[in-house]
Order: structure tokens, then C-alpha cells, then sequence
């Protein structure tokens, strides 16, 4: 079944986003700028679940700790969605310090 979105990742610069990457890789992080072959993602955090679940910069994954940005490129993305609640409230508390909850 095919789900169209009720947005476009060019209308959205500033939201946060789910993304699910062509390796199986989820990320969730802010759409900073978007173009026809990448997107440019603040902050952004792979998510693994294992256990109790466990969440890493994705800088530290790629090797680059002090990265605050990451392009990704549009073809290695399979889909992206808004975020629950609790996801995007988990993703402002890690990036910011501040607790919502």
C-alpha cells in the first residue's frame, strides 16, 4: 500500500523528520535545507533498538563528532515521515538539554 504524504520535504525546512535510509538505518533529525539530489539535516540521530532501545549522534557514526550538519543524499533515503510525539520530544531533549517530558 502506498501512502502519499500530506507534505513535501521542500515546504518544511526547520521540521523535524523520520527517515529511513536505502541500508536500513532510521534517522531522526531537522530539515535544515533540501534540494533535488539532498537534503541537509541538523543534529541529526540514528536510532537502534536493542533492548531497552539506544540512540547515537549520527555524527559519531559516521566518524565526525563535531559535525552539527549532515548532507544526505536524496537516493540513499527510502521514505521519511513526521515523528510521534515521544520521538521528537526524545529528539529536542538530546539536542537541546531541555526536558519536555
Amino acid at each position: 500500500m502506498l501512502i502519499q504524504p500530506t507534505y513535501s520535504l521542500n515546504e518544511t525546512p526547520g521540521k523535524i523528520f523520520m527517515f529511513q535510509m536505502s541500508n536500513g538505518a532510521e534517522v531522526i533529525g531537522k530539515v535544515k535545507s533540501v534540494d533535488d539530489t539532498s537534503l541537509i539535516i541538523e543534529k541529526p540521530i540514528r536510532l537502534a533498538i536493542q533492548g531497552q532501545g539506544q540512540i547515537m549522534p549520527f555524527s559519531y557514526a559516521i566518524g565526525n563528532p563535531e559535525a552539527d550538519t549532515v548532507i544526505f543524499m536524496r537516493h540513499a533515503l527510502t521514505s521519511y515521515y513526521l515523528p510521534s510525539k515521544d520521538m521528537e520530544e526524545m529528539y529536542i531533549s538530546n539536542t537541546t538539554g531541555i526536558d519536555l517530558g
